[in-house]
């Protein structure tokens, strides 16, 4: 994740969290299944990414922006 932070630039920005240890982060937006890629923008879930590849990932999250 830190190679698609870099990746993404300053389009956006990239946040871990560990649902096992914040299981209320998982319940709020319905992760079920780990791991797990929610875009949000100003706030809201505009989409989810389930690519495997850097470049994939990447690439699918500046499109939601």
């Amino acid at each position: 994740m830190k190679q698609v932070a870099e990746d993404v630039g300053s389009q956006g920005a990239v946040a871990l969290i560990n649902v096992d240890d914040n299981g209320a982060a998982g319940q709020k937006y319905g992760i079920r299944s780990i791991p797990a890629l929610i875009v949000l923008k100003d706030g809201k879930v505009v989409g989810q990414i389930r690519s495997r590849s850097r470049e994939q990932i990447a690439s699918e999250f500046r499109g939601f922006l």
